[in-house]
């Protein structure tokens, strides 16, 4: 069975996460780290959200993200629950 469609609510905050597959590294070396932080950086201009947080450890990441035009739906993340 299929999960239920995330909540899109216009300037929510999200805190997004990734972590590596059975605790593996996600970054093996600070050049992967630096390539990642790279990408990052473009996230703001490309899909028009505010990173407000980011902590990069060895086996995941995670972030304080909003966004005002409501677009969350498609980018795979959900809205902040108290």
């Amino acid at each position: 069975m299929a999960r239920p469609l995330r909540v899109d609510v216009a300037e929510a905050w999200y805190h997004v996460m990734n972590r590596g597959h059975r605790g593996e590294a996600l970054f093996l070396n600070d050049a992967d780290r630096r390539r990642f932080l790279g990408a990052v950086a473009e996230l703001p201009e490309r899909f028009a959200l505010e990173l407000h947080a980011l902590v990069l450890m060895d086996n995941q990441r995670r972030s304080k993200e909003s966004d005002g035009t409501g677009g969350w739906s498609g980018m795979g993340a959900g809205p902040e629950t108290p």
